[in-house]
Protein backbone atom coordinates (compact mmCIF):
# COMPACT_ATOMS: atom_id res chain seq x y z
CA UNK A 1 0.00 0.00 0.00
CA UNK A 2 1.10 3.62 -0.94
CA UNK A 3 1.84 6.14 1.65
CA UNK A 4 0.30 9.64 1.20
CA UNK A 5 3.77 10.59 0.57
CA UNK A 6 4.08 8.07 -1.95
CA UNK A 7 1.07 9.14 -3.81
CA UNK A 8 1.69 12.94 -3.52
CA UNK A 9 4.94 12.04 -5.11
CA UNK A 10 3.63 10.12 -8.12
CA UNK A 11 1.05 13.16 -8.43
CA UNK A 12 3.70 15.93 -8.40
CA UNK A 13 5.75 13.30 -10.97
CA UNK A 14 2.42 12.87 -13.14
CA UNK A 15 1.97 16.62 -13.51
CA UNK A 16 4.97 17.87 -13.58
CA UNK A 17 5.56 15.21 -16.65
CA UNK A 18 2.77 16.18 -18.65
CA UNK A 19 3.58 19.96 -18.37
CA UNK A 20 7.04 18.86 -19.12
CA UNK A 21 8.39 20.64 -16.22
CA UNK A 22 10.76 19.74 -12.79
CA UNK A 23 8.50 17.36 -11.01
CA UNK A 24 9.36 18.97 -7.96
CA UNK A 25 8.15 22.19 -5.99
CA UNK A 26 10.53 25.26 -5.43
CA UNK A 27 10.81 24.08 -1.40
CA UNK A 28 11.53 20.30 -2.34
CA UNK A 29 14.77 18.52 -4.24
CA UNK A 30 14.66 15.60 -6.53
CA UNK A 31 15.93 12.77 -5.22
CA UNK A 32 15.70 9.77 -7.34
CA UNK A 33 11.59 8.98 -7.55
CA UNK A 34 11.27 11.18 -4.54
CA UNK A 35 10.60 14.92 -3.92
CA UNK A 36 12.52 16.19 -0.73
CA UNK A 37 12.72 18.80 1.47
CA UNK A 38 15.48 21.05 1.31
CA UNK A 39 17.72 21.96 3.88
CA UNK A 40 17.52 25.53 5.21
CA UNK A 41 20.52 28.14 4.96
CA UNK A 42 23.65 26.88 6.63
CA UNK A 43 23.04 23.28 6.10
CA UNK A 44 23.63 20.48 3.73
CA UNK A 45 21.64 17.04 2.91
CA UNK A 46 23.47 14.70 5.17
CA UNK A 47 20.92 11.99 3.90
CA UNK A 48 17.39 12.14 1.43
CA UNK A 49 14.39 11.57 2.60
CA UNK A 50 12.55 8.10 2.25
CA UNK A 51 8.69 6.64 2.73
CA UNK A 52 9.64 6.46 6.55
CA UNK A 53 12.26 9.79 6.92
CA UNK A 54 12.48 13.32 5.86
CA UNK A 55 16.10 14.74 4.76
CA UNK A 56 18.24 14.38 6.85
CA UNK A 57 20.56 17.86 7.02
CA UNK A 58 23.86 18.80 8.94
CA UNK A 59 25.17 22.14 9.90
CA UNK A 60 27.94 23.65 7.58
CA UNK A 61 31.26 23.03 8.96
CA UNK A 62 34.21 25.67 9.42
CA UNK A 63 35.33 27.19 6.07
CA UNK A 64 32.24 26.56 4.37
CA UNK A 65 28.52 28.12 3.95
CA UNK A 66 24.92 27.51 2.29
CA UNK A 67 23.21 30.96 1.80
CA UNK A 68 19.65 29.56 0.01
CA UNK A 69 17.74 26.49 0.89
CA UNK A 70 19.12 23.68 -1.25
CA UNK A 71 19.35 19.95 -2.07
CA UNK A 72 23.64 20.35 -1.79
CA UNK A 73 24.99 17.31 -0.63
CA UNK A 74 28.07 19.82 0.78
CA UNK A 75 28.35 23.63 1.26
CA UNK A 76 30.56 25.94 -0.50
CA UNK A 77 33.88 26.64 0.40
CA UNK A 78 34.14 30.51 1.81
CA UNK A 79 36.02 33.31 -0.74
CA UNK A 80 39.22 33.86 0.19
CA UNK A 81 40.47 37.30 0.41
CA UNK A 82 44.17 36.62 -0.09
CA UNK A 83 46.37 39.87 1.06
CA UNK A 84 48.27 38.48 -2.01
CA UNK A 85 45.69 39.73 -4.70
CA UNK A 86 45.66 42.81 -2.83
CA UNK A 87 42.60 41.97 -0.39
CA UNK A 88 41.15 41.98 3.25
CA UNK A 89 38.38 40.27 4.47
CA UNK A 90 35.35 43.31 4.93
CA UNK A 91 33.17 40.73 6.16
CA UNK A 92 34.07 37.11 7.34
CA UNK A 93 32.41 34.54 5.86
CA UNK A 94 29.52 32.51 7.99
CA UNK A 95 27.60 29.57 7.54
CA UNK A 96 24.74 31.59 6.07
CA UNK A 97 26.59 33.91 4.17
CA UNK A 98 30.04 34.32 2.16
CA UNK A 99 32.89 36.20 2.76
CA UNK A 100 32.66 40.06 1.29
CA UNK A 101 36.67 41.11 0.36
CA UNK A 102 37.43 44.88 -0.15
CA UNK A 103 41.31 46.18 -1.24
CA UNK A 104 43.64 46.48 0.96
CA UNK A 105 45.15 50.45 1.63
CA UNK A 106 46.82 51.86 -1.20
CA UNK A 107 44.92 49.20 -3.37
CA UNK A 108 41.85 49.52 -5.65
CA UNK A 109 38.93 47.18 -6.81
CA UNK A 110 39.07 46.66 -10.83
CA UNK A 111 37.27 43.21 -10.64
CA UNK A 112 34.07 43.02 -8.20
CA UNK A 113 30.76 40.30 -8.02
CA UNK A 114 27.81 41.93 -5.95
CA UNK A 115 29.21 43.38 -2.98
CA UNK A 116 32.87 41.69 -2.53
CA UNK A 117 35.70 42.59 -4.73
CA UNK A 118 37.51 39.92 -6.46
CA UNK A 119 40.89 41.62 -7.97
CA UNK A 120 42.57 44.30 -6.90
CA UNK A 121 45.51 46.69 -8.28
CA UNK A 122 47.69 48.97 -6.15
CA UNK A 123 47.33 52.58 -6.82
CA UNK A 124 49.79 54.26 -8.83
CA UNK A 125 52.43 56.01 -7.91
CA UNK A 126 53.16 59.66 -9.12
CA UNK A 127 56.48 60.03 -10.69
CA UNK A 128 58.95 63.24 -9.97
CA UNK A 129 58.04 66.16 -11.82
CA UNK A 130 54.62 64.99 -11.23
CA UNK A 131 51.27 65.88 -8.32
CA UNK A 132 48.57 63.93 -6.53
CA UNK A 133 45.39 65.92 -8.81
CA UNK A 134 43.09 62.93 -6.48
CA UNK A 135 43.68 60.34 -4.37
CA UNK A 136 43.28 57.18 -5.35
CA UNK A 137 40.13 55.44 -3.21
CA UNK A 138 39.08 51.77 -3.12
CA UNK A 139 36.97 52.05 -6.51
CA UNK A 140 39.73 54.12 -8.50
CA UNK A 141 43.26 54.62 -9.21
CA UNK A 142 45.03 57.21 -8.22
CA UNK A 143 45.08 60.65 -10.90
CA UNK A 144 48.84 62.42 -11.74
CA UNK A 145 49.22 66.02 -13.44
CA UNK A 146 52.28 67.71 -14.18
CA UNK A 147 53.41 70.73 -12.39
CA UNK A 148 53.71 73.97 -14.08
CA UNK A 149 57.14 76.17 -14.97
CA UNK A 150 58.23 77.49 -11.49
CA UNK A 151 57.01 74.80 -9.50
CA UNK A 152 58.17 71.38 -8.72
CA UNK A 153 56.95 67.79 -7.09
CA UNK A 154 58.91 64.70 -6.39
CA UNK A 155 55.86 62.91 -6.51
CA UNK A 156 54.22 62.75 -3.32
CA UNK A 157 52.91 66.57 -3.03
CA UNK A 158 49.33 67.08 -3.61
CA UNK A 159 49.78 70.46 -5.37
CA UNK A 160 53.11 71.55 -7.07
CA UNK A 161 55.53 73.75 -4.98
CA UNK A 162 57.01 77.11 -6.13
CA UNK A 163 60.75 77.34 -6.48
CA UNK A 164 62.91 79.23 -3.81
CA UNK A 165 64.32 82.35 -4.93
CA UNK A 166 67.46 82.43 -4.16
CA UNK A 167 70.05 85.66 -3.30
CA UNK A 168 72.65 83.60 -4.58
CA UNK A 169 71.57 81.00 -6.84
CA UNK A 170 73.88 77.52 -7.08
CA UNK A 171 71.12 75.59 -9.53
CA UNK A 172 67.96 76.45 -11.10
CA UNK A 173 65.10 74.72 -9.95
CA UNK A 174 62.92 72.10 -12.17
CA UNK A 175 60.06 70.52 -12.31
CA UNK A 176 61.82 67.60 -10.26
CA UNK A 177 63.55 69.54 -7.47
CA UNK A 178 63.90 73.05 -5.57
CA UNK A 179 66.26 75.79 -6.46
CA UNK A 180 69.58 74.90 -4.53
CA UNK A 181 70.96 78.09 -3.00
CA UNK A 182 74.49 79.11 -1.63
CA UNK A 183 74.97 80.88 1.03
CA UNK A 184 74.03 84.90 1.06
CA UNK A 185 74.67 88.01 2.95
CA UNK A 186 72.78 87.76 6.25
CA UNK A 187 71.10 90.67 8.12
CA UNK A 188 73.51 90.38 10.96
CA UNK A 189 76.41 90.77 8.87
CA UNK A 190 75.37 93.80 6.91
CA UNK A 191 74.73 95.29 10.28
CA UNK A 192 78.74 94.44 11.76
CA UNK A 193 79.73 95.74 8.51
CA UNK A 194 78.18 99.12 8.94
CA UNK A 195 79.21 99.13 12.23
CA UNK A 196 82.92 98.83 12.20
CA UNK A 197 82.32 101.62 9.09
CA UNK A 198 80.93 103.78 11.21
CA UNK A 199 83.52 103.27 14.26
CA UNK A 200 85.96 103.83 11.93
CA UNK A 201 84.84 106.86 10.56
CA UNK A 202 84.69 108.51 13.90
CA UNK A 203 87.76 107.20 15.30
CA UNK A 204 89.61 109.02 11.73
CA UNK A 205 87.40 112.71 12.49
CA UNK A 206 88.74 112.17 16.18
CA UNK A 207 92.17 111.88 15.09
CA UNK A 208 91.98 114.38 12.83
CA UNK A 209 90.35 117.26 15.36
CA UNK A 210 93.01 116.10 17.96
CA UNK A 211 95.64 116.38 15.49
CA UNK A 212 94.55 119.93 14.12
CA UNK A 213 94.04 121.27 17.81
CA UNK A 214 97.40 120.39 19.09
CA UNK A 215 98.71 121.84 15.93
CA UNK A 216 97.28 125.10 16.57
CA UNK A 217 98.17 124.91 20.08
CA UNK A 218 101.83 124.57 19.43
CA UNK A 219 101.83 127.65 16.94
CA UNK A 220 99.97 129.98 19.04
CA UNK A 221 102.56 129.37 22.41
CA UNK A 222 105.42 130.69 19.97
CA UNK A 223 104.35 134.32 18.81
CA UNK A 224 105.26 135.61 21.60
CA UNK A 225 108.55 135.11 23.74
CA UNK A 226 108.92 137.94 26.15
CA UNK A 227 113.26 138.85 26.91
CA UNK A 228 114.62 141.02 29.28
CA UNK A 229 118.41 142.41 27.87
CA UNK A 230 119.86 145.63 29.78
CA UNK A 231 117.00 147.03 31.34
CA UNK A 232 115.16 146.92 28.01
CA UNK A 233 112.33 144.48 26.53
CA UNK A 234 112.67 143.31 23.57
CA UNK A 235 110.10 141.21 21.61
CA UNK A 236 111.52 138.70 19.97
CA UNK A 237 108.96 136.47 17.37
CA UNK A 238 110.03 133.03 17.82
CA UNK A 239 109.37 131.15 14.77
CA UNK A 240 107.70 128.29 14.92
CA UNK A 241 109.19 124.93 14.34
Amino acid sequence: MFSVRKAASLLLCVISVCRGRSRCIPSYYQAGTECCPKCSPGEYVRADCSDESSTKCNPCEDGTFNDVFSGLKQCLHCTSCAPDSGLRIARPCTRTLDAVCEPLEGFFCIESKGFSCEAAEKHRQCKPGQYIRDNGTALTDTVCADCSAGTFSDGTFTTCRPHTQCENLLREGTALADAECGEGVSSINVTVVIVVVVLLVVFLCTGIIAALYFRKKKCLSGKRVTVQTQGEENIMIQPPV
